[in-house]
């Protein structure tokens, strides 16, 4: 009875809770539902799918430019550079240094195996189409075996909702993420769920859609909420004998289940600072909350800090440009009038050709041609009446002449294409496109540069938000890595090579225990160089002419396969060079006489 009783006042808790997280949500969902009709433009227009109809002409530029603009910006490595925040002169200085090289070791591996190169693409593809790319640091205990790890996931922007009045994550009092999960997927991220509490949200499932992402192909195949279908073939087991799952039970639908984190105050006593107030002083400060709950059962209630150690949550915004907006202004948003345009023209200029391909036949009245419908058609034969074709004075049946294009139409075609090149920053040549004329290849590189003066600007923005997401990551390795574990690693030729943590491997010892490492973290995302590849071929050649750099860096910078070997060759034959060279010289002076000058 007391068991009962307690249940009940969850419950009833639990529905007062997710009743002002639903109002809040609301608010967020009408603050976002202002940009789905310009966000839906947008995914359209790069996917080609814009228009009356399927058949209208239509030309391909946003997409082309949004490839061109998000491989160069991720066409040089992102690198993590961590430093030791420690007194250089500390007995643990140099220990904590190798630490750091480990840790350095640990990101540069997990972001090659975890593919999370991929994320970020996406990421930058987001932020070119809705204002914002969204990214997230997880700790996913069934990676490694098992054993967990890190990793990098990118969010849809459609399913995150920030608070309407928030500028960036700093000034934002809550957000929301939107998850679609069928009842096993939510049993196998809250384990400790019951099957009672299961059942009950499978009583009153909450499957409203209030935004969709546009969808530019149809799947027959699929339920609307992408869950694929029974297809008649009947229920179906699988896994270990006596432990397989119904497939039916897997394929039902899924039910909304919503993310929430929300900054709340928190009133803590302390000694004063200032020796003219009274002890202890009361102070306010904000932490972190997560709430996981669909309908009105709450999955999840937890401080930040009891989750995983860290007072903040795990999500980074990344923008093209810092506006003073949460979701900045999107590049494709000013490249559509463009490309509208383009569409414009082009359906024009092909409603003429087909006019000159299938002109309009113009007949008249008592022409003597038998009544059947005229079709431009090749071999095609007509017959005319004799009294017809013979008096001169009557007018005879014949083809309208369209008139002919002007020449301002190609021009208009190039006009709007040069302005979303300069929308863009990214010349035809930057594109991919062959000049029109003959150009020496630095005044190609100088053009490339000056236009990648917005794209650095934009890395720059990526560093600074893979910047705090490094230091979420980081910080999950060091707390999380407490068991031995051998970290398998490629080398930078093909070598397979391997590093052996021990439990608790970044921790410091203390005199209180053990300590996390502390440090700072830079990335390089390549702000600071040029961005075209042959530019930088040319700067490293030339501080090799002045004898800034080694060899390898040379063969680095031009991508040389096995640079390694070739160093190596290229000392050995140096080292064969300067013995033959010695040898000669001795040979040259000849046998000693003896004398002692």
């Amino acid at each position: 009875m007391t068991y009962l009783q307690v249940e009940d006042n969850q419950s009833t808790e639990d529905r007062s809770t997710t009743g002002r997280l639903a109002d809040m949500f609301q608010q967020a969902v009408a603050a976002r539902r202002r940009r789905s009709d310009a966000w839906r433009k947008n995914y359209m227009l790069a996917m080609n799918r814009w228009g009356r109809s399927a058949d209208d002409p239509r030309d391909s530029e946003v997409f082309p430019i949004m490839r061109s603009r998000v491989g160069w910006m991720t066409d040089q490595e992102i690198q993590f550079s961590l430093n030791p925040s420690v007194d250089p002169f500390s007995p643990y200085a140099m220990m904590e240094e190798k630490l750091c090289e480990h840790l350095e070791t640990v990101l540069r591996t997990n972001f090659k195996v975890g593919r999370w190169e991929s994320q970020i693409s996406m990421a930058i593809w987001d932020a070119g189409l809705y204002g914002a790319g969204i990214l997230k640091a997880v700790w996913d205990s069934g990676l490694s075996s098992g054993d967990g790890n890190v990793d990098m996931q990118r969010v849809d922007p459609w399913t995150f909702y920030p608070d309407p009045n928030a500028t960036s994550f700093n000034d934002a009092s809550y957000f929301f993420v939107k998850h679609r999960w069928t009842y096993d997927e939510i049993e196998r991220r809250f384990p400790d769920i019951s099957r009672e509490v299961l059942e009950e949200a499978s009583e009153s499932p909450d499957q409203q859609v209030d935004i969709k992402k546009p969808q530019t192909e149809n799947w027959p195949k699929y339920s609307n909420d992408g869950i694929p279908t029974n297809l008649g073939q009947g229920p179906v087991a699988f896994g270990a004998p006596g432990q397989g799952t119904n497939i039916k039970r897997m394929g039902t639908k899924g039910v909304n289940v919503y993310e929430c984190w929300v900054k709340e105050n928190v009133e803590m006593d302390r000694d004063s600072s200032n020796p003219l107030h009274d002890s202890p002083e009361k102070v306010i400060y904000n932490e972190w909350r997560v709430i996981f709950y669909t309908g009105s059962i709450v999955l999840l209630n937890e401080t930040a800090k009891d989750l995983w150690d860290q007072d903040i949550h795990p999500y980074v915004r990344y923008v093209d440009d810092e506006m003073g907006e949460f979701w900045s202004t999107p590049i494709v948003s000013h490249l559509a009038p463009c490309q509208l345009a383009l569409n414009g023209i082009l359906t024009m200029v092909m409603a003429n050709i087909n006019l000159i391909s299938n002109p309009v036949f113009m007949d008249v009245e008592g022409s003597g041609i038998n009544r059947t419908p005229m079709v431009n058609k090749a071999g095609q034969r007509l017959t005319l009446k004799a009294a017809t074709a013979s008096n001169s004075q009557s007018i005879k049946p014949g083809w309208l002449t369209p008139p002919s294009l002007p020449p301002m139409v190609m021009d208009a075609v190039k006009f709007w294409i040069e302005r979303m090149e300069n929308i863009s920053g990214l010349s035809g040549t930057s594109k991919g496109q062959q000049p029109s004329q003959r150009q020496a290849q630095s005044t190609v590189q100088a053009t490339q540069e000056a236009g990648f003066v917005s794209i650095r600007a934009s890395l720059r923005n990526l560093e600074s938000a893979l910047g705090s997401l490094g230091e979420i990551l980081t910080n999950l390795i060091i707390v999380n890595y407490d068991t031995h574990r051998t970290v398998a690693i490629v080398g930078e030729e093909g070598a397979a090579t391997s590093l052996k943590l021990a439990a608790n491997h970044f921790m410091r010892p203390t005199k209180d225990g053990l300590a996390p490492l502390r440090f700072q973290l830079v990335v390089d995302a390549g702000s600071s160089k040029p961005t075209s590849r042959g530019a930088r071929i040319q700067e490293i050649d030339a501080l090799k002419a002045m004898g800034v750099v080694d060899n390898h860096t040379v063969l680095q910078a031009h991508g040389i396969p096995h640079s390694e070997q070739i160093e190596q060759r290229m000392q050995q034959e140096a080292q064969d060079a300067a013995r033959a060279q010695a040898l000669a010289k001795g040979q040259q002076h000849g046998p000693g006489t003896g004398h002692p000058h």
